[in-house]
């Protein structure tokens, strides 16, 4: 637009108080009150913007009509009638207002105070409604609010004022650059389809004409026209646009048919008739010049139209068709410098591609695996019920924090005993472990692993997110009444302090390798792989023994109850009804090594971790610290989200962290990637559910099932349509598992059935 055009456009604009509507702030929530709410929010970040003369002025729906929230705030500091009515009488005084006078502001101000919101529907028909229609509206079951902005004069800055707010609901947008970005879209489409026209003619040329060198013979000629208009155009100043487009394709079209009928002509042997042609060739030459003629006359007198599409459409393919005609010299040089560069444009292709690093991690061995969990003891049980969706859970029996709810406890655990020499580790915490050692032959596995490497080259790394806490919990019980003194019997170092598991582990299988024991709340146990995959890329060791260990306690029970996160039925991942979860307690056991053992055919093939930090227990509301996890684990075995036969996700079954995972999962591994959780079986084993998720993966890998969703009988809407309500018979060849802990401290494993 030149610029008069554009200046008298404003001075109209300003004289007519319009505003100009290339710059918004839009605002996307599920409801409309989120919007208004935002908006109100922004009122500050905007003044401040006027303020420095970035905008001159802005309008939010939020003027129009302010959430409930605002207008509940309102209609509170409005006073109870009695005091309005003593400070009205005191402000009037002994001046002169005939009694009752104010009276009916009386009663209107105490019909405010419990009147309800205002709604859009009570400003309908006043100038008031039609504005607030103009800025705010429902779109596909979520709410949009617009804010537009006048007098912008420096976009970058509003731009980055927009992206500090850190809030994905609320963006900046340029109108006149989306516009520009849709035109473009439509070019690029348009160009996409043209490029396929193109590629469909020269098939057909190549298969009529018997030969991709003929084909060339006619195409070549036609596309070096076709640029040349292009550069003409482009010389004289002309942007191009889709019209231009639209006329190259006619240029095409034309070129085409002249080309084939002069290919023919030129290209046939001598016969006889004038300069060795025959009458019928000689007709035919006088009819594609007639033709040429014709066009270039329909079209010249377009581009001397004042109309300026006309115009576009006559130049362009004018000139096109003037210039189509058919030039053999330097055809061929040309053809043979082409190729020369194709050929150098592969080589340096090729030796880039050899010069990128793959960075995939190498695959560490599942060469022995255990469970133990309120659904049984050893990989059959746990096999058993995750197919069979058995649930393990049952109302809180637990003598030590009996706070209602259910839970996932461990049979017969009171009564498991250690022996002699790991007497002083003796607590619940260890003994759930010593439970695990003993199932599935997972001691002879380890012993196998320290005669191969050594004791010293055997690495124990353990997950735990309490560790032997009860044990201080009953201490602080028994404390002495009078100077609050603890038991003589209390042993912190080798029950309750985080490392005793660790070291516990590491003496019951007699390894003398470096130790290490993980606590971020809920990814404690699949950091544990992590840990150990880069360990053995070190050379710290040759095999790792890897576990997740933790029990029931008072102050995870109780805890979890203070926050009000227990639901008071068996908890239900994705459930559309879901009110909360149900604690567990569980142990797993895991052998890794670089080479394949004869028992199993798993494999860690990729982990990811990342720490958001958006809050101390709320995950970011749009998964992000989950959705980075998961995006590298992809990328360390360099699979996508398509390669991914299940998700085993962490669905905790209280309502924020389901929809948030989900939403990642989709973002991440795809909508339709079968999603499922096992908390419904076993409950919230906190931090060993990494590693129990990691068992139910290799279950599922080496027995060909996805297994179902326990106690969920109707996917909310905003988990998505993946999640898995009964178990599916199934080959599967890689699985996906979560562990998203408090704080954003998140993990990710990716495991693979190995040849």
């Amino acid at each position: 637009m030149p610029e008069a055009a554009k200046a008298r456009d404003q001075a109209l604009r300003d004289a007519l108080g319009a505003p100009d509507v290339r710059h918004l702030v839009v605002v996307r929530a599920p409801t409309r009150d989120a919007v208004l709410a935002r908006f109100e929010a922004l009122e500050a970040p905007l003044a401040a913007l006027a303020a420095r003369g970035v905008i001159r002025g802005f309008d939010t729906p939020a003027r129009y009509l302010p959430s409930e929230a605002t207008q509940r705030a309102r209609r509170a500091a409005l006073p109870d009638p009695e005091t309005l009515a003593a400070r009205l009488g005191r402000a009037s005084a002994g001046l002169p207002f005939r009694d009752g006078l104010f009276a009916p502001f009386l009663a209107d101000a105490a019909a405010a105070r419990t009147a309800p919101p205002v709604t859009p529907d009570d400003l309908a028909g006043t100038a008031w409604g039609a504005a607030l229609r103009a800025l705010l509206r429902e779109q596909s079951g979520r709410w949009v609010g617009l804010a537009p902005l006048s007098g912008v004069s420096d976009p970058h800055a509003l731009g980055r004022a927009i992206s500090a707010l850190d809030d994905r609901a609320v963006e900046a947008v340029d109108l006149k650059h989306e516009s520009e970005r849709m035109i473009g879209g439509f070019r690029d489409q348009a160009l996409a389809l043209a490029a396929a026209g193109v590629a469909v003619i020269g098939a057909v040329l190549w298969l009529g004409l018997g030969g991709i060198r003929a084909a060339a013979n006619v195409m070549l000629p036609v596309l070096a026209a076709t640029a040349a208009t292009a550069a003409l155009l482009l010389a004289a100043g002309t942007r191009l646009s889709l019209l231009h487009l639209v006329s190259f394709l006619l240029v095409i079209g034309i070129g085409t048919n002249y080309a084939l009928f002069f290919n023919r002509l030129f290209d046939a042997p001598p016969t006889t008739g004038v300069r060795g042609r025959s009458a019928e060739e000689l007709r035919s030459t006088f009819a594609v010049l007639v033709a040429a003629a014709t066009t270039l006359t329909a079209f010249g007198a377009l581009a001397l139209s004042d109309t300026a599409i006309l115009q576009a459409i006559g130049r362009t393919v004018a000139l096109g068709a003037a210039l189509s005609a058919r030039v053999r010299r330097g055809l061929g040089a040309a053809a043979a410098v082409a190729r020369r560069q194709r050929r150098a444009g592969a080589r340096r292709a090729a030796i880039l591609a050899a010069s990128i690093p793959h960075r995939t991690v190498q695959p560490l061995f599942v060469n022995a695996y255990t469970a133990v969990s309120a659904v049984g003891a050893g990989r059959a049980d746990t096999c058993d019920a995750l197919r069979e969706m058995r649930p393990g859970l049952a109302p809180n029996d637990f003598a030590h924090a009996p706070s209602g709810g259910f839970i996932g406890r461990v049979a017969g655990l009171e009564a498991v005993r250690l022996p002699a020499d790991l007497a002083e580790y003796d607590c619940r915490n260890h003994r759930l472990a010593w439970l695990a050692l003993g199932q599935d032959g997972f001691a002879d596995a380890v012993a196998a692993a320290r005669t191969r490497h050594g004791a010293a080259r055997v690495a124990t790394i353990v997950g735990t997110s309490t560790s032997g806490i009860l044990e201080t919990e009953l201490a602080y019980r028994a404390r002495d009444p009078a100077t609050g003194a603890l038991p003589a019997t209390v042993r912190y170092a080798t029950a309750h302090n985080f490392a005793a598991l660790a070291g516990f582990v590491r003496q019951a299988c007699a390894l003398r390798g470096p130790m290490l024991a993980i606590s971020t709340a809920c990814s404690s146990s699949a950091k544990v792989f992590a840990t150990a995959a880069r360990w053995l890329a070190a050379g710290l060791c040759d095999a790792a023994v890897v576990a997740g260990v933790d029990s029931l306690c008072g102050t995870t029970l109780h805890g979890f109850g203070a926050l009000q996160l227990v639901s008071s039925a068996p908890c239900r991942p994705f459930d559309a009804a879901r009110d909360g979860l149900s604690l567990g307690e569980a142990a797993g056991l895991a052998l890794l090594e670089r080479t394949p053992g004869r028992a199993h055919r798993v494999a860690l093939v990729g982990y990811g971790e990342s720490v958001d930090a958006y809050h101390m227990s709320a995950p970011h509301p749009e998964g992000r610290g989950a959705a980075l996890a998961m995006a590298a684990a992809l990328g360390r075995c360099g699979r996508r989200g398509s390669d991914i036969d299940c998700v085993q996700a962490h669905g905790t079954a209280t309502r924020n962290n389901d929809a948030v995972e989900a939403r990642a999962i989709a973002r991440v591994i795809g909508a339709d990637v079968p999603v499922t959780s096992i908390k419904g079986h076993l409950g919230h084993t906190l931090g060993a559910a990494g590693i129990l998720g990691a068992v139910a993966a290799a279950l599922s890998i080496e027995h060909g099932f996805v297994p179902g969703t326990a106690n969920t009988t109707s996917v909310d809407p905003a988990c998505g349509r993946a999640v898995q309500l009964a178990t599916r018979e199934r080959p599967v060849a890689a699985v996906l598992v979560n562990a998203l802990g408090f704080g954003g401290n998140n993990a990710s494993l990716v495991f693979a059935r190995m040849p």
